[in-house]
């Protein structure tokens, strides 16, 4: 009878249920039971049914609160971050760019090589970051780190705007190659070339070849991979890629044909004969006045390469007039200081 009640007593015990952590969702997403299994920088590990194998990683950015009766304080600084992505994130979304870069500049650095979803929301909210002020040289990293999670398979955070990466590409729309390839520059893109992922590294390698003799290759793993070396050789004057973008300009969207007429003129007008040059200039006088929405830095620079081909031809007073045009329109154009010093 002793031992019958012992085992009774046992049995109630192990039919109890083991009481499950919970964690609260940012936005409007519904509480789940879970078993918090462990944590580091790609996200928390949880088992999302008891006695189950299955379990799940969940971006500390979408973490509110974490309920368990098993303290882990070695989890505190990941909620940190968490909190600082989601807030970066909402700042960026309402327009707050004086706040927001400064923080996606900070979490770049601690999500850089890690491939979470939160690492995606830092490297992808500081490049639109960079864009929205026209950071080109500044953008070159996070653009690349944006390509390499793009490339290993993970989603853009921000799904309520147009998406970031040409899908034919993996370009940017509005971050033409026309950073300098200063000694910054060069070390980013070398240790991007060295990347296993093989669109993101063959993305470096054409990059680093800009203006030298080197051979252009084609970018591997895109459904467009020749547009990239195309552009980049047309722009030193190479006879071949000028041909070959003149020839696809009908069918490309509309970002493809402004830059593709940008490094057209900027090509052309390197050019010994005239007709070239004035080819050249009537292309980039093509971009100021058409892509000023769609492209404003792109149109902004034309304007002032269009001038300074104009000083050179002896139209003085024109260039003028076209860059005191150019300071109207883009007032806040990254290269407005060229054209104050004119």
């Amino acid at each position: 009878m002793k031992l019958k009640c012992m085992y009774l007593v046992a049995l109630s015990f192990s039919c109890q249920p083991i009481s499950a952590d919970m964690l609260t969702f940012r936005g409007s997403r519904s509480p789940v039971e879970c078993r918090v299994l462990s944590g580091g920088i790609e996200g928390l590990h949880v088992a999302l049914q008891q006695g189950s194998a299955m379990q799940s990683l969940v971006p500390w950015s979408t973490i509110a609160s974490i309920e368990t009766e098993t303290p882990m304080p070695a989890l505190q600084k990941f909620m940190t971050q968490g909190e600082k992505l989601w807030r970066a994130k909402i700042r960026f979304l309402r327009g707050d760019l004086q706040l927001a870069e400064p923080s996606f500049v900070l979490l770049f650095r601690e999500f850089e090589g890690s491939n979470s979803e939160d690492s995606r929301l830092a490297s992808e909210g500081l490049l639109r970051c960079y864009l929205a002020i026209g950071n080109l040289d500044a953008a070159l990293h996070p653009w690349l780190e944006t390509v390499r999670l793009e490339e290993f398979g993970v989603q853009s955070p921000f799904t309520e705007l147009m998406p970031i990466l040409d899908s034919s590409t993996l370009l940017s729309p509005h971050l033409p190659p026309l950073w300098h390839l200063d000694e910054n520059a060069r070390v980013i893109l070398e240790k991007y070339k060295r990347s296993p992922m093989k669109t993101t590294s063959s993305l470096a390698k054409v990059l680093l070849s800009r203006g030298t003799e080197e051979t252009v290759s084609q970018v591997i793993g895109v459904e467009d991979g020749n547009f990239l070396p195309h552009i980049i050789a047309a722009a030193n004057g190479d006879t071949e890629s000028i041909l070959a973008l003149e020839n696809t300009l009908d069918s490309a969207p509309s970002w493809k044909q402004i830059w593709a007429n940008y490094f057209l003129a900027l090509g052309l007008v390197k050019k010994e004969d005239d007709s070239s040059k004035q080819t050249g200039m009537l292309l980039f006088a093509k971009i100021a006045a058409n892509s000023q929405r769609e492209n404003p830095w792109l149109s902004g620079s034309a304007m002032l390469l269009l001038a300074d081909e104009l000083d050179i031809s002896g139209f003085n007073e024109e260039a003028r007039r076209i860059r005191k045009e150019m300071r109207r329109v883009f007032p806040t154009h990254p290269l407005l200081h060229t054209a104050i010093s004119k």
